[in-house]
């Protein structure tokens, strides 16, 4: 667990702040109409809508919209979870935390969160975390735990079809920055390993009732549990079935079957899904 930000948070699921507005053309053109019309009362309201007064109003709606999207935009611009691009890089250097080269917004936006982790030293789990996923972009996940006193396990996940070879310098590279003297405090004793993949395979079946075409409840379906399985492809992170059926559920659904009933890993292993299958069944069909 980070000490500043919970590791597993999900910083792309958090509410956009109050200073965030929602915006509606309509609304914001029937406010300047109405200020006009008190303005100037001689107006004709019953005016078409090629009436120059409706045009100009209508034409300063549009500008006031996009003004109004400017400052949301700029607003997000400058808060962690919502930075895109080079808006992110500013932030990045603000904690001292450049991006790596070909490292995308969302494992980039997770390294700066846990930047503060590393300030003293690699002495809790996020500064060792913190440290690993800087080392390549290929990295995808760490995990970090004290099997016994003054040992520090550290369990790399490595992205799909990475060749055995990359992952052994991978290894080696995460073992070298972790063993510096400036990183590692003095009475830990580090040991880096990649993790062990545990592969399943998700099948769900769906009842639904007549009328929704099945086929694109299954696709809605698969959508779903294929984001399920790459959130959760994370080291020592294990599923349950409640997991996997909510995410195959929806309102198109009458009954959802699922399995497996859940996915258990150890702390070095990552759960791997190999398959996702969906079928469909028409209720009294």
């Amino acid at each position: 667990m980070a000490r500043f930000v919970a590791d597993t948070l999900d910083l792309s699921r958090l509410p956009s702040p109050t200073v965030i507005r929602d915006l509606d053309y309509e609304t914001i053109r029937s406010d300047r109409l109405a200020d006009f019309k008190r303005r100037w009362p001689e107006w004709d309201q019953g005016s078409l809508e090629t009436d120059p007064a409706v045009i100009l109003q209508e034409a300063d709606a549009f500008r006031e919209l996009l003004d109004k999207q400017r400052i949301n935009e700029a607003a997000r611009a400058v808060m962690l979870p919502f930075a895109e691009k080079s808006d992110l890089d500013v932030i990045g250097s603000l904690f001292g935390v450049a991006r790596m080269i070909g490292e995308e917004d969302t494992p980039y936006r997770r390294r700066i969160a846990l930047a503060p982790e590393a300030y003293a030293s690699a002495g809790s789990a996020g500064g060792y975390a913190f440290h690993a996923l800087s080392v390549s972009t290929t990295i995808v996940d760490v995990g970090v735990t004290s099997p016994s006193p003054g040992v520090v396990e550290v369990v790399i996940l490595c992205a799909d079809g990475t060749d055995p070879e990359v992952v052994a310098a991978l290894v080696s590279s995460v073992n070298a920055r972790l063993q510096s003297d400036d990183i590692r405090p003095l009475t830990d004793h580090v040991v880096v390993m990649a993790s062990d993949a545990l592969s399943y395979a998700i099948t769900a079946h769906l009842v639904v009732p007549p009328g929704p075409d099945p086929s694109v409840v299954a696709a809605a379906a698969r959508s779903s549990l294929l984001q399920l399985a790459g959130a959760t492809y994370r080291v020592g992170r294990s599923i349950d079935a409640s997991e996997i059926s909510g995410a195959a559920w929806s309102s198109n659904a009458r009954r959802v079957d699922v399995s497996p009933a859940g996915v258990v890993v150890t702390r070095r292993q990552a759960p791997r899904c190999s398959s996702v299958t969906v079928t469909t069944e028409i209720a009294g069909a």
